[in-house]
């Protein structure tokens, strides 16, 4: 799913019910994408619910949400 929405400015959607259980990597998946700061916390804390792999790599330019969330350490 790397760089998957990458600059992709008209996308803005929840992704909070796709399974991520299975997925290795994410890197840059939303950088410079059209993603609100809203729906990426959004998604962040549904993800979160899941049963996911460890250290799964989510970077992307709004890397800081995570802090925020409390959810660096469960994506």
């Amino acid at each position: 799913m790397a760089r998957m929405f990458e600059s992709a400015q008209a996308f803005n959607a929840d992704l909070g019910n796709w399974d991520i259980r299975n997925v290795l990597q994410m890197v840059s998946m939303f950088k410079f994408s059209g993603l609100s700061f809203e729906d990426y916390d959004a998604i962040l804390a549904e993800w979160s619910q899941q049963d996911v792999r460890p250290n799964i790599n989510v970077r992307s330019c709004r890397c800081l949400f995570f802090a925020r969330v409390g959810l660096k350490e469960k994506v």
